[in-house]
């Protein structure tokens, strides 16, 4: 059990406890002041005293003056409220000290719900809390404050249960004195409840890629990994519980059927066979009916995924593809126009400079190539030419030729190196239209409900179309449904991204994702409904301090097209073996020829000279 003055800072209580000088219980004026000052800290507007039945004449007179101090601290009051209007408004129930503290409990706990709620008794000091609540549950989400004179000052006690097994906690978080008024405690609520002293949880969980489940020599499982594993470990050890685990017979997360009852995991925390569903469970409007979600973990979204498309053939369009067919056309005319200038700048040379050498026997087609190869990046043997025009020209040239050259080897190598995959279809749309495909979701899964309370016309049409027809053959795991799209021809199914990557290995061919026919999602942990739990659960999962890994270590954010081998940049690499073969050996070949030709003219030359 909690000790009553755990977590309260003594620089808050000492001075309160200095100025308690109170010789009787608070006077109702002081009561309403108390009760002002409970609604304040809660952040209440409105508080509702309790007429308690059999409680006589006098306390019904209290209450009335009760209400009439209360309007002058512009505190609305109720005379009468509906339960759900109590936990909707957020109101503060004020039961004002009576001699029948028991019997007006009992009465309470069993006219109105506890859950979500803030409440006030004002107790007699003779009276023992632990007494007074021995045979009452008060809900772990219920702030339930006692109010009770105790040397002098007015101590508050807030008092929950855990659990049926445990007994009555109770937290001093505050009091109040005639002369200082209203000291509270520094710690937040769920500071103060933080711990769950070992209860047990029920939690249902199914393998999967965030979901690692380990099994005893029994085949009971003990304990959950991979990255849901790894958060619920972590709460299990900062809200200090302990966890036994089931799995469904169907293992599936459940849908609703036709008889209005739920089947998987759903269906288990439906007829409270478990507690929670530690397990990455998409969140869905229709599943809040029967669960409750924590935060967020993270973001899904469901892709369809079909066989990566193979070509047979190089395309060879792709070396032209880096510029466009008119960049290509100005290139040859740049070349055309620049071997023009550069003859017509040689023949000059050769008319006024009589002392340039090797130019007497240059032609336009020598221009050309000479263009050529400066565009080419090649080394070549020019003539000495000494005129400033035409070294000007070759330097342009070249400056030019250097420009196109990184422009086109950079958009090569990177085209060539991350290509996208040319799909039959990119939407659901485009699907519809193809027609050449079927299409497969998880059976008895949230993405079969999605497809069938859709209003978007093209899942409207894919329902009737293709799933809805193939209702009893739909695959019963993600991994069944992956599998089917290698072995099967032109078949797709829907996966979350997440998952499909974590079978790759597993499958024997490559997949891709359509980049716009995905359903989005998010991905959380569920507990049952009305658990009083849900407000602990939620905070902690949500507590960044404590859990820092949930953006690092979240592995689960994949670019939806993904091969499980490497990928190659072009699917022929032995015809690109094959031609720069074919370009050694042609090359070779030129080079024996020059050479031979090159020895056949110095024999012609050295016979000559002999003859000579």
């Amino acid at each position: 059990m909690m000790q009553p003055g755990a977590g309260l800072l003594v620089s808050i209580i000492l001075p309160a406890l200095l100025g308690c000088v109170l010789s009787e219980m608070p006077s109702l004026p002081e009561k309403a002041e108390i009760i002002h000052s409970v609604a304040h800290h809660f952040h209440l507007n409105s508080v509702f005293p309790l007429e308690i039945q059999g409680e006589g004449i006098d306390y019904g007179q209290s209450v009335v003056k009760i209400r009439r101090y209360l309007s002058g601290s512009r505190i609305f009051t109720f005379s009468y409220l509906y339960p759900d209007t109590m936990v909707r408004l957020g109101v503060l129930n004020v039961m004002l000290s009576t001699e029948k503290s028991e019997e007006s409990l009992r009465q309470v706990n069993f006219s109105v719900p506890l859950s979500n709620t803030v409440w006030l008794a004002f107790m007699d000091s003779d009276s023992s809390v632990e007494e007074l609540f021995i045979n009452i549950a008060v809900p772990f989400d219920c702030e339930f404050l006692v109010a009770q004179e105790e040397d002098g000052c007015i101590i508050i006690t807030e008092v929950y249960h855990i659990n049926a097994a445990l007994p009555l906690q109770t937290c001093r978080i505050g009091n109040w004195s005639s002369h200082i008024g209203m000291s509270w405690s520094s710690m937040t609520f769920y500071q103060r409840r933080r711990s769950l002293q070992n209860t047990v949880f029920r939690a249902g969980v199914l393998q999967g890629p965030a979901t690692s489940v380990f099994k005893g020599a029994d085949g009971k499982i003990m304990k959950i990994g991979s990255y849901i594993g790894h958060i619920w470990n972590i709460l299990q050890g900062i809200m200090n519980f302990s966890t036994s685990y089931y799995t469904a017979a169907d293992s599936a997360f459940g849908v609703e059927m036709v008889n209005g009852r739920w089947n998987g995991l759903l269906g288990m925390i439906d007829r409270k066979e478990i507690d929670v569903i530690s397990t990455d469970i998409l969140m869905d409007r229709k599943r809040l009916g029967i669960v409750n979600f924590m935060n967020p973990l993270f973001e899904v979204r469901t892709y369809m995924f079909i066989r990566s498309p193979k070509k047979s053939d190089m395309d060879w369009e792709n070396f032209l593809k880096p510029f466009s067919t008119g960049l290509w056309m100005a290139i040859l005319g740049v070349i055309l126009v620049l071997s023009v200038f550069y003859f017509i700048g040689i023949k000059v040379c050769r008319k006024y400079n009589e002392e340039s050498e090797g130019i007497w026997t240059f032609r336009l087609y020598d221009s050309v190539f000479y263009i050529y190869y400066s565009f080419c990046q090649q080394a070549q043997s020019d003539p000495v030419v000494y005129s400033t025009s035409c070294r000007v020209l070759s330097v342009t040239t070249y400056l030019t030729a250097v420009v196109l050259l990184v422009g086109y080897s950079g958009f090569l190598i990177s085209y060539l190196t991350f290509r996208t995959t040319e799909l039959p279809f990119t939407s659901f749309g485009h699907f519809l239209q193809a027609g050449t495909h079927r299409l497969g979701v998880l059976s008895n899964s949230t993405h079969y409900v999605h497809f069938k309370e859709s209003t978007n016309p093209n899942m409207q049409q894919l329902f009737l179309r293709y799933i809805f027809p193939n209702k009893a053959d739909h695959p019963k795991s993600f991994l069944e449904g992956l599998q089917r799209v290698c072995s099967k021809e032109r078949y797709s199914f829907m996966a979350p991204v997440f998952i499909a990557n974590g079978f790759l290995k597993e499958l024997p061919c490559d997949l891709v994702a359509i980049p716009e026919a995905y359903i989005p999602a998010t991905a959380t942990l569920a507990i049952e409904k009305r658990s009083p739990f849900q407000g602990l659960f939620s905070h902690k999962s949500g507590d960044k301090t404590r859990l820092p890994f949930y953006v690092a270590a979240n592995p689960f954010h994949f670019h939806p097209q993904s091969c499980s081998k490497p990928c190659y940049p072009c699917e022929s690499p032995a015809l690109i073996q094959v031609c720069i073969y074919c370009r050694a050996v042609t090359s070779a070949a030129v080079l024996t020829s020059v050479k031979f030709e090159d020895r056949q003219k110095q024999n012609t030359l050295k016979y000559m000279i002999w003859e000579l």
